[in-house]
């Protein structure tokens, strides 16, 4: 076998070599772009679970702070006719 003959086997070897990469690189790729749709599906969904839990708080603190504020005037009247109460009794 002459030397041509081995560098031309050998070229052949490198290009079935990088044939087998390149097909090995192309199937990263598109596992790389569908992985990168999930994460970013996977993304959305979690900043619109955020912002639902949000407005749910929100809500939930205005609710409270409502009831709060209902408990405050009761216990202020009951105060009141207490006091009241104890000054008719004078």
């Amino acid at each position: 076998m002459s030397t041509r003959e081995r560098q031309i086997q050998h070229l052949n070897h490198q290009l079935g070599e990088l044939q087998r990469n390149l097909l090995y690189m192309s199937k990263l790729c598109d596992k790389t772009a569908t992985q990168f749709r999930s994460i970013k599906n996977f993304g959305e969904l979690q900043a619109s679970v955020f912002m639902s839990s949000h407005a749910v708080f929100q809500v939930y603190s205005e609710k409270k702070e409502v009831r709060r504020q209902e408990l405050l005037k009761e216990m202020q009247e009951d105060r009141n006719e207490d006091a009241m109460d104890d000054e008719s009794e004078k």
